[in-house]
């Protein structure tokens, strides 16, 4: 839903059937160096392509997308990516993960034919990518406000926030210590942290801990050969990934909160249905069931700071900027 900045509002995703795990919002997301709540994506194209693969998601494989493609945009493919794979011989089905059935298909192929498909199949990510990068980061109040200051027009700020809400822009900035993973330009630091939430196992989901061997070993990362990537240099995230940090256990991306307050469920699967239910979350930093938290004291915020804060929060809706 492009109100909720592409994604569904649902408690996790449901394609053919229900996911594990939230819709990530697609704002902004050209800026992203990681891409789902585990990062085990480096690039928009690349993970544009996981869903469609995905057996709970879209179901399909990689030599029937191709083919789908030839069938009803070849025109449109070749004049943005050259000619297509000669697709006369091959299988409806082949993919070297899935069915039984598709991966043996895939085993069939030669060399050049799966490297052939495999070239198409980015193509359709970047395809998609290319649009995802059209969708900007939202404006809010709070840039309104923040401009504001900027220009030295202090009038114009103080009538943009309330005092409980300048109120809440204090506490986190300090006391909360939300600026700590939810700064910078997104309202997020684009890192992973263990942040001791319930329900959260290694036999529920590991988070970043196995993602970085995925990502590693993706044929589809910014240092695989379909890349556009011009040299190596351009792919520090990857390159500079470390795969044995033991705070990567349990740990989930930070999103951003530009739009936070109109998007619950809160959290990687939906475990919070309110924003209030975070904060309270985040106040009382509980212990890790897994792994080890980054939050390591209350924060011992009263219920009229909590109230502040969320206020806050909400100076970054979507709609406050629309005047909605």
């Amino acid at each position: 839903m492009p109100e909720r900045q592409f994604q569904d509002g649902l408690r996790v995703g449901h394609g053919i059937a229900d996911g594990t795990r939230r819709t990530m919002p697609l704002a902004g997301t050209a800026y992203h160096p990681f891409f789902f709540w585990d990062g085990r994506k480096d690039s928009q194209w690349s993970q544009a392509l996981g869903p469609l693969e995905n057996p709970v998601e879209h179901g399909a494989d990689r030599t029937m997308l191709v083919q789908l493609i030839a069938a009803h945009y070849r025109t449109d493919y070749v004049a943005v990516f050259g000619n297509l794979p000669n697709l006369g011989t091959l299988p409806p089905h082949a993919a070297p993960a899935g069915s039984a059935e598709s991966v043996a298909a895939w085993e069939t192929l030669t060399a050049e034919q799966q490297r052939d498909i495999n070239r198409a199949f980015s193509n359709i990510g970047k395809a998609i990518a290319a649009f995802e990068r059209t969708i900007p980061l939202p404006s809010t109040r709070f840039d309104e406000f923040a401009a504001a200051l900027v220009a030295g027009d202090q009038s114009t700020a103080d009538k943009l926030l309330t005092e409980q809400e300048r109120n809440g822009l204090k506490l986190f900035l300090t006391q909360g210590d939300c600026v700590r993973c939810h700064g910078r330009t997104q309202f997020s630091d684009m890192q992973f942290h263990n942040i001791a939430l319930p329900g959260n196992s290694e036999a529920t989901d590991s988070g970043r801990k196995t993602a970085v061997f995925a990502l590693r070993d993706d044929p589809f990362n910014c240092l695989g050969e379909f890349s556009d990537a011009k040299e190596p240099r351009n792919c520090l995230e990857i390159k500079l990934m470390r795969v044995d940090m033991p705070d990567q256990v349990g740990a989930f991306k930070s999103p951003s909160l530009r739009g936070v307050a109109q998007r619950p469920p809160y959290m990687h699967n939906g475990q919070f249905a309110t924003l209030h239910d975070v904060l309270v979350h985040y106040n009382n930093a509980p212990k890790a069931e897994y792994g080890t938290s980054k939050l390591t004291n209350p924060r011992k915020l009263t219920d009229q700071q909590l109230d502040e804060l969320e206020a806050f929060l909400r100076t970054l809706n979507v709609t406050d900027a629309a005047g909605q």
